[in-house]
């Protein structure tokens, strides 16, 4: 699926604010108006305790989760 849209090679880790993330895959998708698009999954580990999580973003886009599902904390900075 050729969208035009830029992703990041596989297995190449970039870091966000200190916080390493790996992208492990991407695949298609099309929206709510047709229009077809990638998403990037990346991996990273949650600071609160080390576990692993998935992240998945619209080709193009940093991740923005940082913490697992189980400590989760919408609008709480990690502290470096």
């Amino acid at each position: 699926m050729n969208t035009g849209q830029k992703t990041v090679p596989l297995g190449i880790t970039i870091r966000r604010d200190g916080q390493p993330y790996t992208a492990v895959g991407d695949m298609g998708y099309v929206n709510r108006f047709g229009e077809p698009g990638i998403v990037q999954h990346w991996v990273s580990a949650c600071p609160e305790c080390g576990a692993d999580f998935p992240t998945y973003r619209k080709a193009g886009l940093l991740p923005d989760i940082r913490r697992c599902a189980l400590h989760r904390k919408p609008g709480k900075r990690v502290a470096k």
